[in-house]
């Protein structure tokens, strides 16, 4: 997605921090669809320091943007960690039921994110729909 020469990028409410300028920020700002604010995006990025939550994989090393992972059955900002795409697609795949979940997954799932920090989800009504898994890991979230 191209953006416009015209339009002034510090005046929109997502860009006011010069940490929420990372090259992850500036291609997608995805935490915004999570309800997320640019702070509290950046204290999941520090708190994940580039690598993956489950594997530790070094996201930063393969040039990958992390999976924001979030909770469905809670819903928005249920965000639980930053993950790479095989672990959220592997995720995904325990949250369906279609796997059992790894020891690193397990301790994964039981101390998300968003509980650590205080972070208050917004439930979702019983007929909303959260995010839909299956895009090859682009905009996916488990």
């Amino acid at each position: 997605m191209t953006i416009a020469a015209s339009v002034d990028l510090a005046a929109l409410p997502w860009r006011k921090s010069a940490l929420c300028r990372t090259l992850w920020h500036e291609t997608n700002c995805r935490h915004v669809s999570y309800h997320l604010s640019c702070s509290e995006f950046e204290m999941l990025e520090r708190e994940s320091d580039g690598f993956c939550d489950i594997c530790g994989r070094d996201l930063r090393a393969t040039g990958t943007t992390p999976d924001i992972d979030h909770d469905h059955a809670i819903g928005w900002r249920a965000v639980r960690g930053l993950l790479c795409e095989s672990c959220n697609v592997s995720l995904a795949r325990v949250d369906l039921g279609l796997r059992e979940p790894t020891r690193a997954m397990r301790y994964y799932l039981d101390n998300p994110w968003h509980a650590r920090v205080g972070l208050e989800p917004l439930i979702c009504p019983p007929d909303c729909v959260v995010a839909v898994h299956g895009n090859g890991g682009r905009d996916a979230d488990a």
